[in-house]
């Protein structure tokens, strides 16, 4: 009996307050986090296409109205980076690589 009474009583207060709001997200706290699960994600890809003998490189710092324009996408959409990949050209595109002496930055205690 006092558990029915309990169940009514609070289908009552629901009703009266309308469903619960909290947490509130507001639309920062869910555009960082749709941003950093988008990064995860995009990582998780480049992981994969290594793994397939392909190489990538995230790029930031690019044009996002831009690139907006060119993929017409509207103005709550956002382009969290963009990726390029392909197959490695065996002669590369760098100038040979070096290295530091490892004793000029490592010090061990």
């Amino acid at each position: 009996m006092v558990s029915a009474a309990k169940w009514g009583a609070t289908q009552v207060v629901r009703r009266v307050k309308g469903p619960i709001k909290s947490p509130y997200y507001t639309f920062e706290d869910t555009k960082n986090w749709a941003t950093n699960n988008t990064a995860l994600a995009a990582e998780n890809l480049m992981l994969a296409l290594r793994a397939h003998g392909f190489d990538s490189c995230p790029m930031g710092g690019f044009d996002e109205p831009a690139m907006k324009r060119l993929l017409n996408l509207s103005d709550d959409q956002h382009i969290i980076m963009m990726i390029g990949a392909g197959e490695r050209a065996d002669n590369g595109v760098y100038n040979s690589q070096f290295r530091f002496d490892q004793k000029q930055f490592v010090h061990y205690v």
